[in-house]
């Protein structure tokens, strides 16, 4: 192996952590394709992202879904505000859906 060329570059923990994290938010914030939402259905309020099209509305992604849509990061609370999980994905059955507003 060349001098300098370590196979393993040891690194403080808590900033690896740190530097993992911040790096995957950047990854969220540069994706164009992710648009942050807000679900109500008529239990619960789930926030989380859903993947659009480039330039496309809610509304267009509604129309084109088939019986479910994909929520990613979401957040679901029961409408008195109480928290029920977190989970990385999430199928919300369209039928269920009563409003769909995003979010900035």
């Amino acid at each position: 192996m060349a001098e300098g060329s370590e196979a393993f570059v040891w690194y403080n923990s808590d900033r690896l952590t740190t530097d993992f994290f911040e790096a995957e938010k950047r990854k969220v914030a540069d994706n164009e394709n992710r648009m942050k939402v807000t679900i109500l259905t008529g239990t619960y309020r789930v926030k989380g992202f859903i993947e659009i099209v480039p330039g496309a509305r809610v509304t267009d992604y509604l129309v084109e879904a088939k019986n479910f849509i994909a929520v990613t990061d979401a957040e679901v609370r029961d409408l008195n505000d109480r928290h029920i999980m977190n989970t990385p994905f999430l199928n919300i059955n369209r039928e269920c859906i009563q409003i769909v507003a995003p979010q900035e």
